[in-house]
């Protein structure tokens, strides 16, 4: 008896799957459209496209920043992949362990002459006031008088809670864009307050090793 039950689960549950949305099923191709950030377990896509604009964005690669043992957020760096292919070109053939170790590199990522989009996802509430003095560090080498500059800075005025994106996009004409909520909050052109953030995590002094490293892992498979 109970063989002839179970007879009829078999074509009674691919009758069901074939029957569900595809939303709802899951997806064998998730794992391949994305790329999780191994501390924080984010998951960053591997294309990006910025409101408002048709160039889609290619995932580099990913890193955690910490402040002493607390994980603050993971953060995903993308490219203009054709912009990349030209300007990176002297790097195709190279090893991600290889770019890892070459300052050459991340000098050329920092003068792409395409965009570029920070995404940082929180996993730690951040204030706006420790948000704001974290990127005033980071804009040390900015006049402290430079209206760009303290215009930006004036943008991180409210708390960021655990879970919300943050993104900057960075534009080849020295334009900064800061998205919030899928949003934009507001904007500066500015390549000095651009170089000075983008130092923060691709310079010789970074603000966390695991993103400066992280971010050229996927460039050989753009290149």
């Amino acid at each position: 008896m109970m063989k002839r039950r179970c007879s009829w689960l078999l074509p009674l549950a691919m009758i069901l799957a074939t029957a569900l949305p595809p939303l709802l099923m899951p997806s064998a191709s998730l794992a391949a459209d994305s790329l999780k950030e191994p501390s924080t377990g984010v998951e960053f896509s591997l294309i990006r496209r910025l409101p408002g604009q048709q160039t889609d964005l290619t995932l580099t690669g990913v890193g955690v920043r910490k402040k002493l043992i607390f994980k603050v957020y993971g953060f995903g760096f993308y490219v203009d992949a054709a912009a990349a292919s030209s300007h990176l070109a002297a790097f195709r053939g190279q090893s991600a362990a290889r770019l890892a170790q070459n300052e050459a590199i991340y000098e050329s990522l920092m003068t792409l002459p395409g965009t570029r989009l920070a995404v940082m996802k929180f996993v730690r509430s951040v204030s706006g006031a420790k948000m704001k003095g974290a990127l005033g560090e980071a804009l040390e080498g900015v006049a402290a008088s430079d209206p760009a500059r303290n215009a930006f800075l004036r943008l991180w005025d409210e708390e960021i809670e655990s879970g919300e994106e943050v993104s900057i996009a960075f534009f080849p004409d020295g334009k900064v864009v800061v998205y919030r909520r899928g949003r934009e909050k507001g904007s500066v052109t500015s390549p000095d307050v651009a170089r000075g953030l983008l130092e923060s995590w691709l310079g010789a002094s970074p603000v966390s090793a695991s993103i400066k490293t992280g971010v050229v892992a996927r460039i050989p498979e753009i290149l």
